[in-house]
């Protein structure tokens, strides 16, 4: 993708991308009801600018804004929509396959899973876990290293 958006649901009922200055979506909106629907992503390409443009101003504007072809649904275990990950126009000339369909649908899971097991800690703003660098695993002893750290406590290094 050349474009990636992630959103997290807020304590409004909205989800708000990452970025200052995308329109918060409404998780009561018709575009958050289609993201939800199912675990498969949304695709929005030209056979759905029909669909769209029935949409309410602040959907499009989200999906404008986010330059969203793919959207992920990000579902806790019972169902509600905690965020979605819009991903912009695919490199090259070709869409989003059947098989990235697929790929995107399971890691969506998970991502949702993983983000409902973060907001139950009530760890502050989940969004800061996009904006940190990941840190590195130690190849002697597998330890995961904050990005900054040059060497392990074991004195490995990273992979």
């Amino acid at each position: 993708a050349t474009r990636v958006a992630v959103a997290i649901a807020g304590h409004d009922d909205a989800l708000h991308a990452e970025e200052t200055g995308t329109v918060p979506l409404s998780r009561q909106s018709v575009l958050a009801q289609l993201i939800s629907s199912t675990d498969r992503p949304l695709v929005i390409e030209n056979s759905a600018l029909a669909l769209i443009s029935r949409l309410r101003d602040q959907d499009q504007q989200w999906l404008n804004q986010t330059e969203a072809r793919l959207v992920v649904p990000l579902r806790g275990s019972d169902g509600n929509l905690l965020g979605a990950v819009a991903l912009g126009p695919k490199r090259g000339e070709q869409g989003y396959s059947a098989g990235d369909s697929a790929i995107l649908s399971a890691a969506g899971v998970s991502w949702g899973l993983t983000l409902e097991r973060l907001l139950s800690l009530g760890t502050g703003d989940p969004l800061v876990m996009f904006a940190e660098p990941p840190g590195w695993e130690c190849v002697t002893c597998g330890r995961i290293m904050a990005s900054d750290a040059n060497e392990c406590q074991c004195g490995g290094v990273p992979l």
